[in-house]
C-alpha cells in the first residue's frame, strides 16, 4: 500500500485522507457498460478480467448489457458469475442497439421510437437473465431526455442511470432545475441524482448516475492517472453522498491499465468512510 500511495502527488493523499477521516460516509459504486460490444471472443476476456479483479477484491461491480448486441455466451457467463457471486454482482440493461443517431441513442427522438427500443431492449434482457435482471437502465452515452426517463418509470425499472458532475455550475444548474421539478432547462437535462426530488418530480424510480470516469480517451484507449481519478473522487466527496465510476470493459485491454483499476480500489478500501454498494441496493435522499 505505501508504493501505492507513493505514487500520488501529496496533495491528492493529504485530500483523501483529510475525508477518511472527517467525511460523512460515503457509497461508491461502479458501473461498467458496453457489455456485448466489440468482441471478437465468446466472452470478451476484457470482461473477464476485470470481473474477476472485483470478485477478488470483494467489490460489487454493475453490468450495463447491449440487448440486441450481446451473445448468449455472454449472457450464460453473466448468469454463472451472477450465481456464484450475487452481493458483487448487478446486471442492467445498456440502451437496446448502442446506435448514435446523433444525440446519442435516445436523446431528442421520437417518443415512440424510444418506446420501441427500450421496451424491445427490456423484453430480450427478461428473456435472457429471467430474475438475474436487476431492472436498472444506463443510458448510453448519457444523452436522454424527459421522454426517456418517462419510458423507463413507465416500464417499471427501478433504477435510471446517466451522468452527474461536481463542477460548481452543473451543481447550480441542477439545484435550480429540481427546485423548480424541471427535467430539462433550454436544452440541457436535469440531473436528480440520488434525491428525493425525482420522486417529487413524477417518477417512481432512483436516478443513480456515474461522476468519475476512469477513461481519458476511448478512442486512443488510454486510461487516467490513479492521482486524476483520485482527484476527481475528492471533489464529489464534497457534494455527493453517492458516487459511481464509469468503466467500459473493452478499454481495459492490458495488465498496466488493469493496475489503475487495481490501486484505485485498494486506495478505496482504505477510506474509513467508504462503503461500496450494487446501483439498485440503496435508497435515495434529501
Amino acid at each position: 500500500m505505501k508504493n501505492i500511495l507513493g505514487r500520488l502527488s501529496p496533495s491528492s493523499i493529504m485530500n483523501c485522507t483529510l475525508k477518511k477521516q472527517t467525511a460523512e460516509k460515503k457509497i461508491v459504486f461502479f458501473r461498467n457498460d458496453d457489455v456485448g460490444l466489440y468482441s471478437k471472443e465468446p466472452v470478451a476476456k476484457e470482461l473477464i478480467n476485470l470481473t474477476n479483479l472485483f470478485i477478488e477484491l470483494e467489490i460489487p461491480i454493475c453490468h450495463a448489457v447491449v440487448p440486441k448486441e450481446v451473445n448468449m455466451e455472454t449472457v450464460q457467463w453473466l448468469k454463472e458469475v451472477k450465481s456464484n457471486h450475487p452481493d458483487l454482482i448487478s446486471i442492467g440493461q445498456h440502451g437496446y442497439s448502442h446506435i448514435n443517431h446523433g444525440k446519442g441513442e435516445f436523446g431528442g427522438r421520437n417518443y415512440q421510437y424510444q418506446k420501441s427500443d427500450i421496451e424491445t431492449g427490456m423484453h430480450l434482457m427478461q428473456e435472457y437473465l429471467k430474475s438475474d435482471f436487476s431492472y436498472w437502465f444506463a443510458v448510453p452515452w448519457v444523452r436522454y431526455d424527459r421522454c426517456t426517463k418517462e419510458i423507463c418509470d413507465k416500464l417499471r425499472f427501478k433504477v435510471f442511470s446517466g451522468g452527474v458532475s461536481p463542477v460548481w455550475y452543473a451543481r447550480l444548474f441542477n439545484s435550480v432545475g429540481r427546485s423548480l421539478n424541471l427535467n430539462v432547462m433550454g436544452f440541457k437535462v436535469v440531473s436528480y441524482h440520488s434525491t428525493n426530488s425525482f420522486a417529487q418530480n413524477g417518477f417512481s424510480m432512483t436516478e443513480i448516475s456515474v461522476a468519475v470516469d476512469i477513461v481519458e480517451d476511448y478512442k486512443l484507449k488510454q486510461i487516467k492517472s490513479l492521482d486524476r481519478i483520485l482527484k476527481r473522487f475528492c471533489q464529489c466527496q464534497k457534494h455527493f453522498s453517492v458516487i459511481g465510476f464509469m468503466l467500459h470493459h473493452w478499454v481495459f485491454d492490458a495488465e498496466e491499465k488493469l493496475e489503475i483499476v487495481r490501486n484505485l480500489l485498494y486506495h478505496l478500501k482504505t477510506c474509513e468512510n467508504v462503503s461500496f454498494s450494487l446501483i439498485d441496493k440503496f435508497e435515495p435522499h434529501g
